[in-house]
Order: C-alpha cells, then structure tokens, then sequence
C-alpha cells in the first residue's frame, strides 16, 4: 500500500528549494549552447548537455566563486555583455549567440542591437528555458536515498520515506525541503541536519567514478535512433511488410499442430490458443509464438482466489507444470525445453520448436492475455495506422536500449500507443467497449466483455504524423503524478489509488472489490512509470521500469520530437 503521505513526502523532498533553484537560474543566462555542449561563459568551460554535467558544474567551488565576483563585484558591464553571450577576455571578442569573432570593441555596441544577434540570443535563451523546465523536479533523477542523520542508507524509495515517516514525521507539517540535498551526478537524495555536505560528498571516490563513467547521465538521442528518424516512412513500410510476412507464417500452424498433436497422443485434454505479437500482428519473422493452455479447473480456482500466490493455487500450478514439462519430454524429438519460469506473475514454459526452428512461450494460469491479444488486434485492425506506428516504436525502443526485463515491454509500449489515441484522437476507451458490447465476460476476476469490433472514426494520419504526436506528448507527460489508463481513455491521479479511495470511478469496481479480499493486490504506483492494464486493474504493466530508464524514455521523446520536427522543415 502507497499511502497519501508518501505522495506528500514525495512532493517535498523532489522539489528544488530556492536558494538551489536561484543558483541554476542566475547560472544558466551565461550559458552558450552549441553542437551537444554547454559553455559557461563565467568560467570558459565547456561541458556536455545534460543536467547531471550542468549541475556538475554549477556546484563546483571556481563556478561558486566567479559567479559570485561577478554578481558582487563592480563588473558591472562585463556580466552585461556575458549575458549577451559576449566574451571580453580575450584578445578576439567572441559573440557564443552568433559565433563570431572580431577585434574592435567599438563594434559591440552595434552588434549587441542588430537583429540578427537578438533573435539568435532568444534561441539560446529558449535553450536555456529548456533546461530549467528539467530543473523542475528531482524525480526523473534520484535512485538513492540516505538518511545522514541516522546513518542509514536505502534503495528502495518507499523504504527511505517510510524511514522519513517514523523519525522525521514533521516533515509534513512543516513541509521545509531545506534539509534535503543531492548529488545528480550520484543520482542520490539525502536528509540531514540543516548543514549541506556537498563539498565532502563530491571529495569521495564513488563521486569522482561517476562524474568520470556518467553511468547515470542521460546521454544525447543515440545515432542508430537518428538514422531510424530519417527515414521513417521507408522503416515503417519495411516493418509493415514483415509483419504481414509473420502473420501468414505457415510455421505457426505447424508448431500449434505439432503441440496439439502431443497432448492428444498422451490423452491430455486441453485447449490451446495462440495470443501475443502472432496474432496482434505485431510480430516478425522470428518473433516468439505465444500458447495459452486453457484448464478449467484452474480458471476456476482463479476466479475464487484472485491472488494467484496463495498455497492453493500455487499447487495446482506447480503439480500443473509439471505435467506438461512431462509430455514434452516425453516428445522429445520435437520439443526442447530451454527455460521454465515457475515464479513470475505468470509462469511460463519455454520450448523450442525443433522442426521449424520457432521459440514458443507457454503458459497456463491467465486467461486475460488471450483477451488482450484479441483487443489489441481489434484495434489495429479497426485502424491500421496504430499499428503501424506499434511496429515503429519497437524497432525506436529496441535501438534505444529501453526494452528488456527491466525497461518497457512491447505489450506496455502497445498500451502507450492506444492510450496516446485514446487521449489525442478520442479513439474508444476500453470502459466505452465494455459498456456498449453490454455482455459480461468474467475472466480471472476481470471485466474483458469488449466485443470485437472497434469503431474509430479517425482519419488514416501518416506515420511521421502520429510518431510526432506520441513523442511530444509522453517527453512531456507527468509520470510523477498521473498513472496511464487505457481504462479510461484518460490520465488517472496517483492520489486515486492510495488507501480504498472513494475517487476511483466506477468502471474499476472489480478492483475495489478485490482490494477487500484477504490478500488484496495493490495497483503498484511506487513505480517510476504506471501504465494500467485495460483487464487486470491491479497490474501495472511497466512496474519493473526503474527511473532512470524512464527518465532517458523521456528525454528520447523529446529529443526525437525535434528531430522530427527538423526533418519536416528540411533541415
């Protein structure tokens, strides 16, 4: 359970307090920003563009102190002119807004007021605007936590504001930030006293090792995403192709023959379907074939417990799994098992096919996936640009390194596309499908009685169209405070789904009930990133995704957003 006083910690310790803030803001006016890097005119040091090198910088002790003479001093007409970008030290005066160089100092004054100079000084304040809107939060930048006053370290957020909740509990009547500090460069936020340990902090190795490697730096849009961007129209008709290629892939029909073949021989009596990217039409060539074995007995048992951990339920499956593991072996010439997941939120058998070569995924606790498939599929057909742009952004977060066991699944990036139509196209919400198909169809406790036909009345947008529009709006979504409900078709507070909350609207009915089981399951909203699933309610489909691959998913998007942006206007 996330309390609502967490939420409140959250907001408290996240936000810069002024005396920081007016340090970055005083700082930033005498940046130059130019191919990737940041220059501080101050101090003439060029850094990298990002916010850990930025902060980096500006908490150093020479930033502090020529900042400080600066602001102080009688230098009056040098902080003038540096805040127009122009540089006086030198033998060559140097304009960082326009990138010229020149002699006179009779010409400044001239130059200072011609057009061209203010409009390029307005695109680097722009620039710096920017960067002070990444200033707005620490969220998107802390994976650590320390308390100094009590000597305590934690990993885990809800851990330290739990902490913070037992022997700082004032916090929240006083809500003062004052006595939170942090390192970006640590990706680390800690509590003490009053008396700021900054300059320590930055004198320790682990310190130092980090400024070096910038494991926690978010480095600039990556050149395999540059080079997808330039060609978007070609990838995504490429990718389109393939697709097609694997949804008429007679291999499929041969492994679902040849498992179905298996079970008969050994008087194993099941029903089999095919869910996932092979029947979304998400997939490609070599893309994993997805087998859901329907037991009733199990189902059953489900429905009455919908906490699949309980002692019950996890024998059956174990005995259940087992079972099928057997027959496999005992058809070994055509199946291999390579790995058996018994332990995850849904346990999966993985075999390998030996006569088409195919990997497939078994499972057999959770009947929702086949429903999902099947919704999915309704709506990349009802409208085949959203499928599409599906097949673009794997291949976008693949080549960004932002998949994987602990990044964004295809299926949770599947959702944020529907979601994105949802709220910008106003394409069916789920809680819409249910309520117009008015036929109930329980599964594993859940609500999935949609039907399958979509209607969307939308024209077909053009892939660079709705690729723009998804990037501009998740690199600027709040993922601190809203949670991504496909539900809906709209954004949901955080704030709803602490405690039972009375907020919640009716349409998640099923989950309240289930929050007054003997082991409810709590929609996880301590997780960076909270994407609902549109059946099981209490599942939060990027649960896994931690902060800082969020915070690069984040900065993609708005990365790509621009690129994009340039390619349209020929740049």
């Amino acid at each position: 359970m996330y309390y609502k006083r967490f939420l409140d910690f959250e907001e408290i310790m996240f936000t810069y307090n002024k005396k920081k803030l007016n340090e970055i803001k005083s700082s930033l006016p005498l940046y130059a920003f130019k191919c990737g890097n940041m220059r501080c005119l101050a101090c003439n040091v060029t850094h990298s563009h990002n916010i850990h090198a930025l902060y980096e910088h500006i908490r150093c002790e020479r930033h502090i102190m020529q900042l400080t003479q600066l602001y102080e001093s009688s230098e009056e007409q040098r902080l003038k002119l540096l805040k127009e970008l122009i540089n006086t030290e030198f033998t060559n005066l140097n304009c960082y807004a326009c990138d010229e160089k020149w002699v006179h100092k009779s010409k400044i004054k001239e130059h200072m007021h011609h057009p061209v100079h203010k409009q390029n000084r307005r695109k680097v304040l722009k620039n710096a605007e920017y960067v002070l809107q990444e200033f707005n939060t620490l969220w998107y930048n802390i994976r650590y936590f320390a308390c100094v006053e009590c000597n305590a370290r934690f990993k885990i957020k809800i851990e330290f504001m739990e902490h913070l909740d037992r022997r700082h509990n004032k916090l929240l009547s006083t809500k003062d930030n004052s006595r939170f500090d942090f390192c970006i460069t640590c990706a680390t936020l800690w509590y003490n006293n009053g008396d700021s340990i900054y300059k320590q902090h930055c004198r320790k190795e682990t310190h130092r090792y980090l400024a070096e490697s910038k494991d926690f730096a978010v480095t600039s849009l990556p050149q395999s995403l540059q080079k997808l961007l330039k060609d978007v129209n070609g990838t995504a008709v490429n990718l389109f192709k393939l697709s097609n290629e694997a949804l008429n892939d007679s291999r499929t029909i041969q492994l679902v023959n040849a498992l179905k073949h298996t079970f008969e021989a050994q008087q194993f009596h099941v029903e089999l379907y095919m869910f996932g990217s092979r029947v979304t039409g998400l997939a490609l060539p070599n893309s994993d074939i997805d087998i859901y074995l329907d037991f009733s007995e199990i189902e059953c048992t489900l429905a009455n417990c919908i906490n699949i951990y309980c002692d019950k339920v996890a024998t059956i499956l174990q005995n259940r799994s087992k079972q099928i593991q057997k027959y496999l072996h005992t058809d070994g010439e055509n199946w291999e098992i390579e790995l058996t997941l018994d332990k995850s939120r849904t346990p999966i058998i993985k075999v390998k096919h030996r006569l088409t070569g195919l990997q497939c995924d078994i499972s057999f606790t959770n009947g929702l996936s086949v429903e999902n498939s099947k919704l999915i599929k309704s709506f990349n057909t009802a409208y085949p640009p959203c499928r599409k742009l599906i097949l673009f952004l794997k291949k976008w977060i693949l080549l960004g390194n932002l998949t994987g066991s602990d990044g964004i699944t295809s299926y949770a990036l599947t959702w944020l596309v529907i979601f994105y139509l949802q709220v910008k196209y106003k394409i069916p919400s789920v809680a819409t499908l249910i309520k117009s198909h008015n036929y109930s169809k329980i599964i594993c406790g859940w609500e999935t009685g949609v039907g399958n036909n979509v209607p969307i009345d939308v024209p077909e947008l053009s892939i660079h169209t709705l690729l723009l529009g998804f990037f501009e709006y998740y690199g600027d979504f709040d993922y601190m405070h809203d949670v991504i409900c496909p539900l809906l078709g709209e954004t949901c507070p955080k704030e709803f789904f602490t405690e039972v909350s009375s907020s919640l609207p009716n349409t998640m009915k099923l989950y309240i009930e289930q929050l007054q089981t003997a082991k409810p399951e709590y929609f996880r909203i301590d997780s960076s990133m909270c994407v609902q699933d549109p059946f099981d309610l209490s599942h939060n489909l990027t649960k896994a995704v931690p902060i800082l691959t969020l915070n690069r998913f984040k900065q993609y998007c708005k990365e790509s957003a621009t690129m994009l942006h340039n390619v349209a206007q020929g740049d």
